[in-house]
């Protein structure tokens, strides 16, 4: 695989052990590049840094809804169109509506498998494979 084929996934998690895990499954499953970020705060600085082909966002981040974070940044032209990916323990299904409406292309729940997580990610960047 080039480098040039490397795609980058941004994940943006406050818990630092959720956050390896994560970032563990989509480079072993998925062998993408993983950028974490560990809050609202850091999520522009990380962006600016390496634009991600995707976004996985927390929905509980230290003093901020992840849906307002999602909702800032499908209002920004230069943001807009990276697809976002909630994995939250808010998975209810109005919690999932909410994520949604908000711009996410798509929403996971807490706890998570990491087949299905790589998966999700796999659809999002490999359209014709979307599961």
């Amino acid at each position: 695989m080039d480098a040039v084929d490397v795609r980058t996934v941004l994940v943006v998690e406050d818990e630092a052990d959720i956050a390896r895990i994560i970032g563990l499954a989509l480079k072993l499953i998925g062998h993408w590049e993983v950028v974490t970020c560990d809050g609202a705060d850091g999520v522009d600085a990380a962006i600016a840094r390496r634009r991600p082909d995707v976004i996985m966002l927390d929905r509980m981040l230290a003093g901020v809804d992840g849906l307002d974070v999602c909702k800032r940044l499908k209002a920004t032209p230069q943001t807009a169109e990276i697809p976002i990916i909630f994995l939250s323990a808010k998975c209810t299904d109005s919690d999932r509506a909410a994520g949604l409406a908000a711009g996410a292309a798509g929403y996971l729940d807490k706890p998570f498998d990491p087949v299905v997580l790589a998966d999700r990610v796999r659809g999002i960047l490999t359209p014709n494979a979307r599961s």
